[in-house]
């Protein structure tokens, strides 16, 4: 897993990628670190720019945060992340905008998962698979399995 810088929006707070023109939350145009690297590459065509994305603060009604969300993630409950943002893109799909160990990530409501779920989720534990090759020899190839 690779890693993400984020900042706080000057005007808001908000927390946001160094990598981003405005803030998600007030559209206020954000400062470029020189420590930052800029890419030249354009966005995919299959995802929605940030225009298309309706966002609103991850909160409940009377103002205090979410408690920490889990979510499934290549077949294993990632947790606990703290939701920032709601999100619902221009194909209708919705979720949370989640950060998690300094970086942001956008979950679709569908992998969310629960605390319990994520308690007692099996150990993902490496283990060696033993296969004969063609000149009667065995190879040991070691793999992660969720068991």
């Amino acid at each position: 897993m690779n890693s993400t810088t984020v900042n706080r929006c000057a005007a808001c707070a908000a927390v946001v990628n160094v990598h981003w023109l405005t803030c998600l939350v007030c559209q206020a145009a954000l400062k470029h670190h020189d420590s930052a690297p800029t890419s030249k590459l354009q966005p995919l065509p299959s995802l929605p720019s940030l225009t298309e994305v309706v966002r609103e603060p991850a909160m409940k009604p009377d103002g205090s945060p979410l408690r920490p969300v889990f979510w499934e993630h290549h077949r294993q409950i990632i947790g606990p992340g703290q939701p920032e943002f709601f999100f619902q893109d221009s194909t209708g799909q919705i979720g949370l905008i989640i950060r998690y160990k300094e970086e942001i990530v956008w979950v679709a409501e569908s992998m969310l998962r629960s605390r319990k779920a994520f308690l007692e989720q099996d150990a993902v534990k490496e283990m060696d698979i033993i296969r004969e090759s063609p000149n009667d020899q065995n190879e040991s190839i070691t793999h992660d399995f969720v068991m």
